[in-house]
């Protein structure tokens, strides 16, 4: 498996997550889910870029809402950020505010629903918690258009927001 890798199953992208506690919000790769369309946000039209936790800013596109399914056919429906980032990120913290449960377990690792009781199966992948969505792929094999950052006008200093996980690590949103 290749960092960017498409992995198309018949008329399925199955796309690999890895469940992020540190994570603020979903993150994919412009790669990703290219059958949904690619929105613009408000961060992203206002050059607010994403920063990694070594302070490296990370090219922010905008959005897709994506509709698809889990490995374990639960449904999924969910607006994720797209930028330059190497792993499709889920926030654990967006996960559990909307209402299920993580169960990180040697024995069985799972989210879930906690009013449904409905399990979402997570596995142990090169050291890290991940999950598979498997969405539409796209109807044409025609690329969209290059994700270029416009040429933006000098603005004032970037508002930096700090943050820290659960490990203590810092990282900026700015």
């Amino acid at each position: 498996f290749k960092i960017n890798e498409v992995n198309i199953q018949g008329p399925w992208e199955v796309i690999p997550v890895k469940l992020d506690s540190g994570a603020f919000d979903w993150v994919f790769n412009p790669e990703t889910a290219r059958a949904f369309k690619l929105e613009e946000t408000e961060a992203s039209k206002n050059g607010l870029d994403y920063a990694a936790a070594n302070g490296t800013p990370i090219a922010n596109y905008g959005q897709r809402v994506i509709k698809g399914v889990t490995g374990d056919w639960a449904p999924i429906h969910s607006a994720v950020q797209v930028a330059e980032v190497k792993r499709n990120l889920a926030s654990a913290m967006r996960i559990v505010n909307a209402g299920n449960r993580i169960v990180l377990d040697d024995e069985g690792s799972y989210i879930e629903d906690k009013k449904s009781g409905r399990k979402i199966k997570v596995k142990m992948e090169k050291g890290e918690f991940e999950f598979e969505i498997w969405v539409p792929k796209p109807k044409s094999t025609i690329a969209e258009e290059p994700l270029k950052k416009k040429k933006k006008k000098k603005k004032k200093q970037k508002k930096k927001t700090d943050f820290k996980n659960q490990k203590g690590n810092k990282f900026q949103v700015h």
